[in-house]
């Protein structure tokens, strides 16, 4: 599929859009290239950030984990930053979602935190056997030692 999206590079709008679709069972997979097929700050996704973003609350958790791939590439501003944040937040706290989604979802809570100290603080409080309960093993020594918390 890869091979076939790089050599007609026309139909990547066609893949972008099908991927942000919020009912449709192929819907995740068209994230799963399109996060293949993006690199670093990619300019034709630049246009869709906003509309990535405003999708993750309302599709399940192997398409959240999908946008998050996507948009972790991406340069977002700080209004996007608080918004992704705020949905990252609700991804990792419901304990019931698969772990690679939530895990996903820490990970971005990282990397905007870093530019926020006071959010570095926080995500200490969110490390706790709580939340790192239902996760594997690796992530969970992962959690312990970046956090020693766990």
């Amino acid at each position: 599929m890869l091979t076939y999206f790089r050599g007609h590079p026309n139909l990547f709008s066609k893949l972008v859009e099908s991927s942000l679709a919020i009912n449709e069972n192929t819907a995740w997979r068209s994230a799963l290239l399109v996060g293949h097929l993006i690199k670093k700050n990619d300019v034709r996704i630049e246009a869709y950030v906003d509309q990535y973003i405003d999708t993750l609350p309302k599709v399940n958790d192997g398409h959240q984990r999908q946008i998050l791939v996507i948009l972790e590439k991406m340069k977002v501003t700080e209004a996007q930053q608080g918004k992704l944040f705020n949905y990252c937040m609700n991804i990792w706290e419901a304990i019931h979602k698969i772990p690679s989604t939530r895990i996903r979802a820490f990970w971005m809570m990282e990397k905007i935190a870093k530019e926020y100290t006071e959010l570095k603080e926080e995500l200490k409080h969110f490390v706790t056997p709580y939340f790192t309960e239902t996760l594997s093993p690796g992530i969970k020594r992962y959690m312990s030692k970046k956090y020693n918390k766990v």
